[in-house]
Protein backbone atom coordinates (compact mmCIF):
# COMPACT_ATOMS: atom_id res chain seq x y z
CA UNK A 1 0.00 0.00 0.00
CA UNK A 2 1.51 3.60 -1.25
CA UNK A 3 0.61 5.32 2.43
CA UNK A 4 1.55 9.01 1.11
CA UNK A 5 -1.42 8.88 -1.57
CA UNK A 6 -3.87 7.64 0.75
CA UNK A 7 -2.59 9.78 3.13
CA UNK A 8 -3.32 12.88 0.29
CA UNK A 9 -7.35 11.82 0.93
CA UNK A 10 -9.15 14.49 2.26
CA UNK A 11 -6.48 15.93 4.22
CA UNK A 12 -5.65 19.85 4.07
CA UNK A 13 -2.57 20.37 6.00
CA UNK A 14 -3.13 19.99 9.79
CA UNK A 15 -7.19 19.11 9.59
CA UNK A 16 -7.97 15.68 8.22
CA UNK A 17 -11.53 16.12 6.00
CA UNK A 18 -13.05 12.92 5.50
CA UNK A 19 -13.34 11.52 1.74
CA UNK A 20 -17.05 12.03 0.94
CA UNK A 21 -17.36 10.43 -2.68
CA UNK A 22 -15.95 7.27 -3.51
CA UNK A 23 -16.12 6.20 -7.45
CA UNK A 24 -15.24 2.25 -7.97
CA UNK A 25 -15.12 1.42 -11.41
CA UNK A 26 -15.85 -2.21 -12.71
CA UNK A 27 -15.68 -4.25 -15.79
CA UNK A 28 -16.84 -7.20 -13.71
CA UNK A 29 -13.72 -9.00 -14.25
CA UNK A 30 -11.62 -10.98 -11.94
CA UNK A 31 -9.32 -7.97 -11.49
CA UNK A 32 -12.24 -5.72 -11.19
CA UNK A 33 -13.39 -7.51 -8.72
CA UNK A 34 -10.23 -7.72 -6.67
CA UNK A 35 -10.59 -4.46 -5.80
CA UNK A 36 -14.45 -4.25 -5.08
CA UNK A 37 -13.73 -5.14 -0.99
CA UNK A 38 -11.13 -2.33 -0.92
CA UNK A 39 -13.69 0.34 -2.30
CA UNK A 40 -16.43 -1.08 0.33
CA UNK A 41 -13.70 -1.36 3.15
CA UNK A 42 -12.54 2.53 2.43
CA UNK A 43 -16.36 4.02 1.69
CA UNK A 44 -17.05 2.13 5.49
CA UNK A 45 -13.85 4.18 7.34
CA UNK A 46 -14.84 7.36 5.79
CA UNK A 47 -18.84 6.88 5.62
CA UNK A 48 -18.33 8.14 2.28
CA UNK A 49 -21.39 7.72 -0.59
CA UNK A 50 -20.11 4.72 -3.27
CA UNK A 51 -20.44 5.09 -6.72
CA UNK A 52 -20.41 1.89 -8.28
CA UNK A 53 -19.61 2.59 -12.21
CA UNK A 54 -19.39 0.36 -15.15
CA UNK A 55 -18.63 1.35 -18.55
CA UNK A 56 -20.25 -0.20 -21.60
CA UNK A 57 -17.75 0.09 -24.32
CA UNK A 58 -18.85 0.96 -27.77
CA UNK A 59 -19.67 -1.96 -30.17
CA UNK A 60 -17.04 -2.14 -32.67
CA UNK A 61 -17.93 -4.19 -35.84
CA UNK A 62 -17.38 -3.99 -39.48
CA UNK A 63 -20.22 -3.61 -42.53
CA UNK A 64 -23.93 -2.52 -42.28
CA UNK A 65 -26.15 -3.49 -39.52
CA UNK A 66 -29.40 -2.15 -38.80
CA UNK A 67 -29.22 0.33 -36.07
CA UNK A 68 -31.23 -1.83 -33.88
CA UNK A 69 -28.51 -3.75 -33.23
CA UNK A 70 -26.83 -1.17 -31.77
CA UNK A 71 -29.57 -0.14 -29.97
CA UNK A 72 -30.29 -3.87 -28.34
CA UNK A 73 -26.80 -3.48 -27.20
CA UNK A 74 -26.44 -1.10 -25.77
CA UNK A 75 -29.91 -2.18 -23.51
CA UNK A 76 -28.88 -5.33 -22.27
CA UNK A 77 -25.26 -4.60 -21.44
CA UNK A 78 -26.94 -2.05 -19.39
CA UNK A 79 -29.56 -4.29 -17.50
CA UNK A 80 -27.11 -6.42 -17.07
CA UNK A 81 -24.70 -3.66 -15.77
CA UNK A 82 -27.48 -2.90 -13.62
CA UNK A 83 -28.24 -6.43 -12.17
CA UNK A 84 -24.41 -7.37 -11.58
CA UNK A 85 -24.00 -3.42 -9.59
CA UNK A 86 -27.58 -4.06 -7.89
CA UNK A 87 -25.74 -7.24 -6.61
CA UNK A 88 -23.22 -5.41 -5.61
CA UNK A 89 -25.01 -3.14 -3.59
CA UNK A 90 -26.76 -6.08 -1.82
CA UNK A 91 -22.93 -7.20 -0.10
CA UNK A 92 -22.38 -3.24 0.98
CA UNK A 93 -25.38 -2.88 3.09
CA UNK A 94 -25.45 -0.29 5.68
CA UNK A 95 -23.19 2.20 3.09
CA UNK A 96 -24.49 4.68 1.03
CA UNK A 97 -24.12 3.64 -2.46
CA UNK A 98 -25.58 4.03 -5.94
CA UNK A 99 -25.20 3.24 -10.20
CA UNK A 100 -23.73 4.49 -12.93
CA UNK A 101 -23.81 3.27 -16.35
CA UNK A 102 -21.71 5.01 -19.12
CA UNK A 103 -21.28 3.91 -22.57
CA UNK A 104 -18.08 4.36 -24.45
CA UNK A 105 -14.38 4.46 -24.23
CA UNK A 106 -13.79 3.30 -20.48
CA UNK A 107 -11.09 5.58 -19.37
CA UNK A 108 -12.79 8.93 -20.82
CA UNK A 109 -16.07 8.49 -19.07
CA UNK A 110 -14.23 7.16 -15.84
CA UNK A 111 -12.21 10.32 -16.07
CA UNK A 112 -15.30 12.17 -16.41
CA UNK A 113 -17.74 10.57 -14.09
CA UNK A 114 -14.56 11.82 -11.46
CA UNK A 115 -15.30 15.36 -12.33
CA UNK A 116 -18.94 15.34 -12.69
CA UNK A 117 -19.43 13.51 -9.40
CA UNK A 118 -16.50 15.47 -7.59
CA UNK A 119 -14.96 12.30 -6.51
CA UNK A 120 -12.60 12.43 -3.77
CA UNK A 121 -10.95 8.60 -4.81
CA UNK A 122 -11.08 6.21 -7.70
CA UNK A 123 -11.07 2.47 -6.45
CA UNK A 124 -10.16 0.25 -9.69
CA UNK A 125 -8.92 -2.56 -10.79
CA UNK A 126 -5.82 -3.78 -12.90
CA UNK A 127 -4.67 -6.36 -14.76
CA UNK A 128 -1.18 -6.27 -14.35
CA UNK A 129 -0.44 -6.10 -18.18
CA UNK A 130 3.69 -4.53 -18.65
CA UNK A 131 5.97 -4.82 -21.62
CA UNK A 132 4.82 -5.53 -24.89
CA UNK A 133 1.22 -6.56 -24.28
CA UNK A 134 0.82 -3.19 -22.17
CA UNK A 135 2.04 -1.18 -24.86
CA UNK A 136 0.12 -2.82 -27.79
CA UNK A 137 -3.29 -3.32 -25.54
CA UNK A 138 -2.60 -0.07 -23.45
CA UNK A 139 -4.17 0.11 -19.87
CA UNK A 140 -7.26 1.79 -18.77
CA UNK A 141 -5.98 1.60 -15.16
CA UNK A 142 -2.53 3.47 -16.12
CA UNK A 143 -4.78 6.33 -17.90
CA UNK A 144 -6.84 6.89 -15.24
CA UNK A 145 -3.90 7.15 -12.73
CA UNK A 146 -1.82 9.59 -14.85
CA UNK A 147 -5.14 11.69 -15.12
CA UNK A 148 -7.67 11.75 -12.64
CA UNK A 149 -8.48 14.41 -10.49
CA UNK A 150 -7.99 12.83 -7.30
CA UNK A 151 -6.12 9.96 -5.93
CA UNK A 152 -6.57 6.87 -7.70
CA UNK A 153 -6.38 3.10 -5.58
CA UNK A 154 -5.41 0.46 -7.98
CA UNK A 155 -5.57 -3.27 -6.64
CA UNK A 156 -3.74 -5.52 -9.11
CA UNK A 157 -4.10 -9.34 -9.71
CA UNK A 158 -1.62 -9.93 -6.68
CA UNK A 159 -3.87 -8.45 -4.16
CA UNK A 160 -5.84 -11.49 -4.78
CA UNK A 161 -3.70 -13.70 -3.05
CA UNK A 162 -1.94 -11.11 -0.84
CA UNK A 163 -4.04 -8.28 -0.13
CA UNK A 164 -1.86 -6.03 -1.26
CA UNK A 165 -3.04 -2.13 -2.75
CA UNK A 166 -1.40 0.30 -4.57
CA UNK A 167 -2.36 4.02 -4.62
CA UNK A 168 -1.61 6.82 -7.25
Amino acid sequence: MTVKALNAIGSTGKERVPATRILFTTDFSDAAMAAWPTARNIAAAFEAELILQHVVPPLTVQGDFPSEIFSRYWEEARADAEREMGRLIDEASGLKARIRVDEGRPADHILRAAAEEGVDLIVMGTTGRSGVQRLLLGSVAAEVVRLAPCPVVTVGPSSQKGNETRAA
